[in-house]
């Protein structure tokens, strides 16, 4: 029994068969399609912020709403590549012997 673990390999591109994998699949992309349009809804909030601020002497507000506008395209780039990083970190792990 041993010797027959020992020469399966899970491979990384292998197709999942696991029941309600494409569910789950079709959730996570799902969710980032929110955060991304989230982040694009702080990311007009956050401008339309620093301009008010910048013209009407507000400096409080201005760096508020700079302050969101670079959360915003942090969350953005994090929620874009979320999926690139796992598959490398799961790639990463596969090659630990």
């Amino acid at each position: 029994m041993n010797r027959v673990i020992e020469r399966m390999a899970i491979a990384p591109t292998a197709p999942l068969h696991i029941p309600g994998t494409s569910l789950i699949q079709s959730l996570a992309s799902g969710a980032v399609t929110i955060v991304l349009a989230i982040c694009v809804l702080g990311l007009l909030i956050s401008a339309a912020m620093m301009a008010v601020g910048h013209h009407s002497s507000n400096g409080r507000l201005a760096d508020r709403g700079r302050t969101g506008v670079i959360a915003s395209i942090i969350g953005a780039v994090v929620a874009g590549a979320a999926f690139a990083l796992i598959t490398f970190a799961f790639a990463s792990g596969g090659q630990i012997h």
